[in-house]
């Protein structure tokens, strides 16, 4: 009788009444995202947020498990913010810290958490989220701001961009030049640096020697190259290093990409070359200017592009993309182009506005630097939906892999990608949705008994057992919306020997288990591809949701049957069972090798992982064609640092987990 009951519940909670598309979501919902990292330069970096409106997020300290003293804050605007850094205060930092989303509810520009910018709440929880510190690290971009004698070089490198540089992989030699030297300038040349970007980039780089840590030492004789790309010449005589004319006075100091020799005199690259005798026309004197070529110059003037120059000018986006920027263009090569389905560029040039859209979807707002891409940044298209980057083997977006970055141009920069981005075709999808929004919904058979609904339920029988016996039926007979991906009997068999055996004795670790399987929102399975990464139940830990070939897939296992709608949510159909990532309470057993991957320690989501272009989508009707070599990195089950699972044996009823925003998806998603 047990048995036949809790059959009934389950069935009637994701039973199939019909196949209908999900609801156009209007807003994003609240998140911020965050991985293990060292504090470096006292910044730290807030891999995403989430918000509806203009709002802070800030940096608390770990005080017995719990948030603590904010040790720093930032603006944040509405919409999704990529990469946000936070600066903070180091010595008061913990083994753990905290990023918390608040709103601006008091003085604008003026943090007052204790007053009228109160925590964003959803559902009745702060969007906060736990992170561990994994190091201090002081690069060079860190050494010249401690520095006490370099406030103008400090100064200086901001203004030109130049910190960040100073700030990535490396390694780099420096040769900084002090307070002084800057003073000993002739009158007026450094406030005509500082108002000139291009100019006082140039200086800068002359100072800096690229690839090469070298120590005092290593200053023998001769020239190096600069990263300006004009030579420096080092001399050394009785124990004393000079470069150019300038004097190495401090030596050695070394940073975590590189070092720095301090010296007394600011260093000029050689003028440029005396314009030529003869006159040249209006038409010629442009060609021959030296001023920096725009995002469209450059791509013409490469002749790499000449079909996305085409696309560019059919598009009638010539004009968007010179204007002042900054703007981040992936670019597609010339193969990308050619690689996609036999007419389908030909419709698209022959369409302005599908056109302008898909060109719009490969354009970010403000540059973006390679050294800038995070693995699981995600960032908003001027076409409107975000590009989700990962860091797998080098730089990928939305799958697509960059094969030459970091392309400057006078108001932005280009990265050519392999494959050509399409975005969710938001259009078709709302018309769908619309449709089946007047649809009548299919009920389910009156009177239907218990045996039909075993039947219905045969092949999850396993499921049932592990679900009554973690005490979870109550929670997934709730109100929802909720997301199951279930296992069918054929999944827990694939589990090592004795897995599930241990797991039924275990009510702690079977409810960490099934409480990975679940979602606290309904998302179809358009909308898992869209959102690229989702918060379980099991203590907010994360699920990675991709597509290979045309399968979606929730951390690497594909989901064999999708959009299984219920009256309080929504069930898709898996093939293996989902592991909670270290740190959950799980047998021993249930820890040997299986199909779940071992974590790398690497932010969300995976190479490939969102927003894979709904032509990718095998949910949806319009079945565009999508590039060939689509998402081929196999996901991983992270990126929840293990300092941040604090899964414990206590993990019911069902958290209030905040969900990871799903963008706008408008996929009218059909079970296949």
């Amino acid at each position: 009788m047990r048995k036949r009951t809790y059959l009934m519940v389950f069935g009637l909670i994701f039973l199939v009444l019909s196949v209908v598309a999900p609801a156009v979501i209007a807003q994003f919902m609240p998140d911020i995202f965050t991985v293990s990292q060292p504090i470096v330069d006292k910044r730290v970096t807030v891999t995403r947020v989430t918000s509806n409106g203009p709002g802070w997020v800030a940096i608390h300290a770990d005080v017995n498990g719990e948030p603590g003293p904010v040790i720093g804050y930032t603006a944040v605007a509405g919409g999704i913010s990529a990469n946000v850094v936070v600066a903070v205060d180091a010595d008061a930092s913990a083994e753990n810290l905290y990023a918390a989303l608040y709103e601006d509810g008091g003085e604008e520009k003026v943090f007052d958490p204790a007053g009228t910018d109160l925590p964003v709440l959803v559902r009745e929880q702060p969007v906060r989220k736990r992170f561990q510190v994994t190091g201090n690290e002081t690069t060079l971009r860190g050494i010249v701001e401690a520095g006490e004698d370099f406030g103008t070089l400090a100064a200086a490198l901001a203004a030109s961009g130049l910190d960040k540089t100073l700030a990535g992989e490396g390694p780099f030699t420096v040769f900084a030049p002090t307070d002084e030297a800057f003073d000993a300038l002739p009158a007026d040349t450094l406030e005509a640096l500082l108002a000139d970007k291009e100019q006082l980039s140039a200086v800068l780089s002359y100072h800096v020697i690229g690839d090469q840590a070298l120590a005092s030492a290593d200053l023998v004789a001769g020239e190096l190259a600069t990263v300006q790309g004009a030579p420096v010449s080092i001399a050394v005589a009785d124990n004393v290093v000079t470069v150019n004319d300038a004097t190495v006075i401090a030596a050695d100091v070394v940073a975590a990409n590189g070092v720095v020799h301090v010296i007394d005199k600011v260093l000029l690259p050689p003028a440029e070359a005396a314009a030529t005798e003869e006159a040249a026309t209006e038409e010629e004197a442009a060609e021959e200017s030296t001023d920096p070529l725009n995002i469209v110059q450059t791509a013409v003037e490469s002749g790499q592009f000449p079909t996305l120059v085409s696309a560019l000018e059919a598009a009638g986006l010539v004009d968007a993309l010179s204007a002042e920027g900054p703007f981040t263009v992936f670019a597609p090569s010339e193969e990308a182009f050619a690689a996609l389905p036999e007419g389908q560029l030909d419709a698209l040039l022959a369409d302005p506005a599908a056109l302008s859209a898909l060109l719009q979807y490969h354009v970010l707002s403000g540059q973006v630097l390679a050294g800038d891409i995070v693995d699981g940044m995600n960032a908003p298209t001027l076409e409107g939906k975000p590009l989700t980057f990962a860091i797998n083997g080098g730089v990928t977006v939305n799958g697509a892999h960059v094969t030459a970055s970091d392309i400057v141009a006078s108001n932005g920069v280009i990265h050519v990608i392999d494959q050509v981005l399409l975005p969710p075709a938001v259009d078709e999808q709302a018309e769908g949705a619309a449709m089946a929004a007047t649809a009548a919904p299919t009920p389910a058979a009156a009177g239907a008994t218990s045996a039909d609904l075993a039947g219905e339920l045969s092949d999850f029988s396993t499921l049932l057992e592990a679900a009554d016996a973690a005490g979870l039926l109550d929670d997934l007979s709730a109100a929802g919306p909720l997301t199951l991906f279930a296992p069918t009997n054929a999944a827990f068999d694939k589990l090592p020997a004795g897995t599930l055996d241990a797991l039924l004795a275990d009510e702690a670790a079977l409810q960490n288990v099934l409480l990975y399987h679940l979602l606290l929102d309904r998302y179809t399975a358009a909308d898992l591809i869209a959102a690229g990464i989702g918060t379980t139940a099991q203590d907010n830990s994360l699920v990675i949701f991709s597509t290979r070939g045309d399968a979606v897939r929730v951390n690497s296992h594909p989901v064999i049957q999708a959009d299984i709608e219920a009256s309080n949510g929504i069930v898709h159909v898996i093939d293996s069972v989902l592991l909670p990532p270290p740190g959950a309470a799980v047998p021993v057993e249930a820890t040997a090798p299986t199909a779940t991957p071992v974590p790398t320690a690497t932010p969300v989501p995976t190479a490939t992982n969102t927003p894979v272009p709904t032509a990718t989508n095998t949910a949806t009707a319009t079945n565009t064609p999508v590039p060939t070599a689509t998402n081929t990195a196999t996901a991983t089950n992270t990126p929840v640092p293990t300092a941040t699972n604090t899964a414990t044996a206590t993990n019911t009823p069902v958290p209030t987990a905040t969900n990871t925003p799903v963008p706008t998806a408008t996929n009218t998603a059909t079970a296949t």
